[in-house]
C-alpha cells in the first residue's frame, strides 16, 4: 500500500469517527426565530401578525407558519429592519402584508414566498406581488419585475438603490404605475416605459435624484401631478403623442432639464409644471391657450418662450423669476395677464401689451430691472399695485387716455424714470405711486384727477414744480415728502386738509399759497422746509398745528388775505414763537 493511500484511510476514519459521535453538536444551532420575532394577535384573535424583531440578526429570517399554535397571517413589513442584508422567507399562511411609504425595506435583499401561498408570489424575482391583482407591492435591491405583473403599486420601489445597477426594465404587460411607485428610488438612472402602460399616478418618479433619462413608449394620456418632480439629474424625456394633459408640478425642480419637446396633442399644462426647472427654451403647443399659475416660476435659465397663437391667459407668477428672459411676444389673443406674471424677470427689456388687456395687474412687471420700453394699448384702464415697482431701467412711460387709475406703488422706485405722460382721464393716483422716482423733474396732472394718495411723489428728489388741479379734493399724507428740489407748488382750491408731512423736507420750497377752502394744516406738513420764506393764506376758518412749520427757520412773512379781526376770529395758529418772529401782513 502506498503512503498516500494510508493517509487517505486515516483521514477517512477520523471523519467517520467524529461524525458518528456527533461532531454536529460543536456547531452552534441557528436561533429559533419564532422567539426572536415580535408578534401581536390580530383583531379577531385567531392568528398572529409579525410586528418586529427583538434584536439585530445577521442571518436569514424564516417566518414560521404558526406561533403559539395559531397561524401567522400578517406581516408589518417596515418593522423588519433589525437584520443585515439577508433574505426573508414568507410562509403560505400569510394573507396580508402591510404596505406603506417604507415598502422598500433596505435591510431585505432576497424575498422568497412559499409557492403554496394563495395570496402572494415572488417568482424568484425578490418581490412581493398580490396574486389576485398581479400588483407588485414590495421590492428589494435585488428585485426584477416578473412578466406577470400588471400593476406597480404605490411606493413599491421607494428608496430602492437597485443594488447599483441603475437601469430598470419595466416589462411589456404592465398597465398601471401607481402614485409614488418609484418615489425616491435612489438607484434609478434610466427607465423605459413600455407601450402597455396606460396610466401613471401622481409623483410616480418624483425625487429620483439620479434619474437621467426616461424613454416613454407608452399610451398614457396624462402626465400626472409631480410625476417627475425633483428629478434633479433628468436631462431627457420624450413625451408620447397620446398625452393631452401635463398636470401640476409634473417637471418642477428638474434642474438639469434644459429642453423638452411637447407634442401638439397636449391641450393643457398645469400649475408649477416646470417650476425651477433648467429649461432654456420652450415652444408650447397650439392648443395650450392658458399659461397656468407659476408654470415657469423660477426658471432662471429660460431665455426664449414661444407661446401659442391661441393664448388667452397668462397666470399668476407664470414667469416669475425667469431672470434670463429678455423678450417675449404676447399674441393679440391674450385677454388677461394675472398678478406677478413677470415678477423679477430681471433680463426683460421690452414688452408690448396686447390690445385686449384692460388692466395691468398687481406686480406684473415688478422688479424687472432691465425693462426699458413698455407699450400700452388704449384699452388699459387700471395700472395695478406695484405693477412696475423697481423697474430701475425704465426712463419713460406714456399712459393712454383710457387709464383712469394708477394704484399703490405702481411706479415706485423707478429711479431712472424721467418722463411720464399721464392720461387725460386719470381720476386717482394711489399711495406711493411714484415714490422715489428720483429723476422725475416734472409731471402734468390733468383736471380729471380727484385724489392723490399718501407718499404718491415722496422722494422724487428732482421734481421742480407741481400744479395740483382744482379737481383734486384729497391730498394724502407725505405726498411730496423729501422732494428736495421742489420750489414751486400750486395747490388745488378744493382741498380742505393739508395732511401731516405732506411737504416735509421740501428744502427748496420758498413760498406757499394756502387756498381758501383749507381748514386744517396738520402736524409737520411743511416741517424742515428750510428755504420757505413766505406763506400766503386765503383761507377762512383755518387751524395750523404748533409743529406745522417746525424747523422752517427762514420764514419771514405771512400774508393773510383779510383783516386782523378776521385773522383773530378765524385762524388758530398754535406756533406762537413763529408768529412772534415773522412779519404778519393783512391785506384788508
Amino acid at each position: 500500500m502506498k503512503v498516500k493511500d494510508i493517509i487517505l484511510l486515516v483521514f477517512g476514519f477520523i471523519f467517520f469517527t467524529f461524525n458518528s459521535v456527533g461532531l454536529q453538536v460543536l456547531i452552534e444551532e441557528p436561533e429559533d426565530l419564532s422567539t426572536i420575532l415580535k408578534y401581536e394577535l390580530t383583531e379577531d384573535n385567531k392568528s398572529y401578525k409579525v410586528v418586529g424583531i427583538e434584536k439585530s440578526l445577521q442571518e436569514d429570517i424564516i417566518i414560521p407558519e404558526t406561533y403559539n399554535n395559531l397561524p401567522v397571517s400578517e406581516i408589518e413589513w417596515s418593522s423588519l429592519t433589525s437584520f443585515t442584508k439577508k433574505n426573508i422567507f414568507i410562509p403560505k399562511t400569510v394573507s396580508y402584508i402591510s404596505n406603506n411609504t417604507n415598502a422598500m425595506n433596505p435591510y431585505v435583499m432576497g424575498i422568497k414566498i412559499d409557492e403554496l401561498n394563495p395570496y402572494y408570489y415572488s417568482d424568484d424575482c425578490n418581490v412581493i406581488v398580490e396574486k389576485s391583482t398581479d400588483r407588485l407591492i414590495i421590492t428589494s435591491p435585488l428585485s426584477t419585475i416578473p412578466s406577470t405583473v400588471k400593476i406597480i403599486g404605490s411606493y413599491a420601489f421607494n428608496s430602492n438603490n437597485l443594488n447599483g445597477v441603475g437601469e430598470l426594465v419595466i416589462p411589456n404587460g404592465i398597465r398601471y404605475i401607481e402614485s409614488s411607485a418609484f418615489y425616491d428610488c435612489e438607484g434609478l438612472k434610466t427607465i423605459s416605459i413600455p407601450n402597455s402602460v396606460v396610466e401613471m399616478g401622481e409623483g410616480c418618479f418624483s425625487s429620483c435624484d439620479k434619474l437621467v433619462r426616461v424613454n416613454m413608449d407608452c399610451n398614457i394620456t396624462t402626465i400626472n401631478n409631480r410625476s417627475f418632480s425633483s428629478c434633479k439629474s433628468l436631462n431627457y424625456i420624450n413625451i408620447p403623442s397620446t398625452v393631452v394633459e401635463i398636470k401640476e408640478s409634473a417637471f418642477s425642480f428638474c434642474a438639469s432639464l434644459k429642453n423638452i419637446d411637447i407634442p401638439n396633442s397636449v391641450k393643457s399644462i398645469g400649475e408649477n409644471a416646470f417650476e425651477a426647472s433648467g429649461l432654456v427654451e420652450i415652444t408650447l403647443p397650439e392648443q395650450v391657450d392658458v399659461i397656468s399659475d407659476k408654470m415657469f416660476l423660477g426658471c432662471n435659465n429660460l431665455s426664449k418662450v414661444n407661446l401659442s397663437s391661441s393664448t388667452s391667459v397668462i397666470g399668476e407668477s407664470a414667469f416669475e423669476g425667469c431672470t434670463s428672459l429678455k423678450e417675449i411676444y404676447l399674441p393679440d389673443t391674450i385677454e388677461q395677464i394675472e398678478k406677478n406674471a413677470f415678477f423679477m424677470c430681471g433680463g426683460l427689456k421690452r414688452i408690448e401689451i396686447p390690445n385686449k388687456i384692460k388692466e395691468i395687474n398687481n406686480g406684473v412687471f415688478s422688479q424687472c430691472y432691465s425693462l426699458e420700453e413698455v407699450i400700452l394699448p388704449d384699452t388699459i384702464t387700471i395700472i395695478g399695485d406695484s405693477a412696475f415697482i423697481h423697474c430701475i431701467s425704465l426712463k419713460e412711460i406714456s399712459l393712454p387716455d383710457s387709464v383712469t387709475e394708477i394704484n399703490r406703488k405702481a411706479f415706485s422706485m423707478c429711479d431712472r424714470l424721467e418722463n411720464v405722460e399721464l392720461s387725460n382721464n386719470l381720476t386717482s393716483i394711489g399711495a406711493y405711486a411714484f415714490e422715489e422716482c428720483s429723476r422725475l423733474e416734472s409731471i402734468d396732472l390733468y383736471d380729471a384727477i380727484t385724489s392723490i394718495g399718501d407718499h404718491a411723489f415722496s422722494g422724487c428728489s428732482s421734481l421742480i414744480s407741481i400744479t395740483i388741479p382744482n379737481s383734486v379734493t384729497s391730498l394724502g399724507s407725505r405726498t411730496f415728502r423729501d422732494c428736495v428740489s421742489l420750489c414751486e407748488v400750486v395747490l388745488s382750491e378744493n382741498i380742505s386738509i393739508i395732511e401731516g408731512y405732506t411737504f416735509f423736507r421740501c428744502t427748496s420750497l420758498e413760498s406757499i399759497v394756502i387756498p381758501e377752502k383749507v381748514e386744517t394744516i396738520e402736524t409737520e406738513a411743511f416741517s424742515w422746509c428750510e428755504s420757505l420764506k413766505t406763506i400766503e393764506i386765503y383761507s377762512g376758518k383755518l387751524s395750523i398745528y404748533s409743529t406745522t412749520f417746525e424747523n422752517c427757520d427762514n420764514i419771514e412773512t405771512i400774508i393773510y388775505h383779510g383783516s386782523k379781526s378776521k385773522w383773530n376770529e378765524n385762524v388758530k395758529f398754535d406756533d406762537k414763537k413763529l408768529l412772534e418772529r415773522v412779519e404778519l401782513i393783512y391785506t384788508e
